[in-house]
């Protein structure tokens, strides 16, 4: 008789034991982790829809979804995945501030239990239609109420001529003189920005938004930083 309690027993705990190892969510990137966005272009913003399957037999909940920098946004179509259903994640990613190779994080979190944080990563070259130099817009110690200017050069190194169009802000009293001819291919103008402060500010940060009649890029991002300070009169 104790033979066979003990034996029971032994039935009880394995098949716990086996329960447990196999009854679980289990997170599933379909085609893989690593998600290719070939060739961008500084300023592009690009999507990618990434598939999530639940290959477990439990269900299989997504949690906090973070990011490797705030260029990068996530939106996903579901929190609760049943046991072979899939759900869809949205990536964007903006390209204004990257030149060269880049790679970016997405870390999913789950109630999977051998992988509760699983990592998507994106990968790209970021090349430039535009060159500009210096890369931003630079106001050391402007005055409020007084015109501060400050210029960059920008060159065409695409091989089509292209127009620059307007250009936007969100920075009050800031406007932008843009060349009235095509920029043709190789050649470079000469952009020069104007701030009028209209109240003191201890750090500028902020940009001036190009639009372009390139495809490839159509539209350039330069950067205004600096500082502003009350009018002193000498």
């Amino acid at each position: 008789m104790k033979r066979v309690v003990f034996l029971l027993l032994v039935a009880t705990t394995l098949f716990t034991i086996s329960s447990t190892g196999f009854a679980q969510p289990v997170l599933e990137i379909v085609g893989g982790n690593i998600v290719a966005l070939d060739t961008l272009y500084r300023g592009q913003i690009v999507e990618r829809v990434v598939t999530l399957r639940n290959a477990g037999n439990q269900t299989l909940l997504i949690g906090e979804i973070l990011t490797s920098c705030g260029c990068t946004g996530t939106v996903v179509s579901t929190d609760r995945l049943t046991p072979g259903s899939t759900g869809s994640l949205k990536v964007t990613l903006n390209a204004k501030s990257f030149s060269g190779p880049v790679k970016k994080a997405v870390t999913v979190k789950s109630n999977d239990p051998a992988h509760p944080a699983t990592v998507i990563e994106l990968t790209g070259f970021v090349v430039q239609q535009f060159e500009v130099d210096p890369q931003s817009f630079w106001f050391k110690n402007a005055e409020v109420g007084r015109p501060t200017s400050a210029s960059v050069t920008l060159r065409n190194a695409g091989k089509v001529p292209v127009k620059l169009l307007k250009f936007s802000t969100a920075l009050e009293g800031l406007t932008v003189t843009l060349p009235t001819d095509d920029v043709l291919p190789g050649k470079q103008v000469t952009i020069t920005a104007t701030l009028k402060a209209v109240k003191e500010m201890s750090v500028i940060s902020d940009g001036v938004h190009i639009a372009t009649t390139s495809s490839a890029q159509p539209e350039v991002y330069i950067p205004v930083f600096g500082t502003a300070r009350a009018f002193r009169f000498e």
